[in-house]
């Protein structure tokens, strides 16, 4: 369905629908990257070590801030056209494949 309507929209139509992905996804992105924060910070206070590990527990629930943190700045740096994967060309060249 997308390849079917995709080419019949505008230049100026996709800009603006790649704008709002990518405010979208900063939003969702921030917002999964406080609540991960604010449960490292109650799980520090609780002062549980990982049995298993031996390291206390937040320092596990901090992957998920480190995470969504990077997608979040990601979505910004495309919003603002710095990082765009959606601007290179999507046909291998010659000889190159694209894996």
């Amino acid at each position: 369905m997308v390849d079917t309507l995709w080419p019949h929209i505008s230049g100026t139509v996709r800009r603006w629908l790649f704008a709002l992905i990518d405010v979208i996804g900063f939003l969702f992105s921030l917002l999964i990257a406080v609540l991960s924060m604010q449960l490292a910070i109650f799980i520090a206070g609780t002062g549980q070590i990982s049995p298993m590990l031996g390291v206390p527990t937040y320092i596990i629930y901090v992957a998920p801030i480190i995470g969504f943190g990077s997608l979040a700045f990601i979505f910004l740096l495309r919003l603002f056209g710095m990082c765009d994967a959606r601007r290179a060309s999507s046909k291998p060249e010659t000889g190159e494949s694209l894996l």
